[in-house]
């Protein structure tokens, strides 16, 4: 026998032991690919719900700013003016531009005899909304009034 026709013998013997290795090695390389797939798509998504959290968080936050900016309008008013609403006031803004409802509570906060004397009117704001679960921010703070 030549050296070409032992080669020969020895390739198709080398090919036909191998021929369910090849189908192996292609199904282990797609179950490794779906995996990584797979972890891909949920780190997409993880991060796609935090994005979509931080900005309804901002956005509450800047609508708790605006309504305290426009509470320190009182600033320096009398304290007998009648414009001035001192009870508990909710506001309600609708859901726009992918944002949710946002739900806006003003309450003013208990005023001690000590602090009534310097006309400073403390108060709290909370803004609730609705993502997975309710969430909420308060910040407090205050006005000074003149006698």
């Amino acid at each position: 026998m030549s050296n070409s026709n032992m080669f020969r013998a020895c390739s198709k013997r080398i090919r036909h032991s191998q021929g369910g290795w090849i189908l192996i090695d292609i199904i282990i390389g797609i179950l490794i690919l779906g995996v990584a797939l797979t972890a891909l798509a949920m780190a997409f998504r993880q991060s796609t719900i935090t994005g979509i959290a931080a900005r309804n968080y901002n956005q509450a936050v800047y609508i708790a700013e605006q309504k305290i900016e426009n509470l320190r309008k009182n600033d320096g008013k009398k304290a007998t003016d009648s414009t001035i609403d001192w009870g508990p006031q909710t506001e309600t803004i609708p859901a726009k531009n992918g944002l949710p409802q946002f739900k806006v509570v003003t309450n003013p906060l208990t005023v001690t005899e000590a602090i009534k004397s310097t006309y400073v009117r403390p108060f709290r704001i909370t803004v609730t909304w609705q993502e997975s679960s309710a969430k909420q921010i308060q910040v407090s703070s205050y006005y000074y009034l003149t006698p």
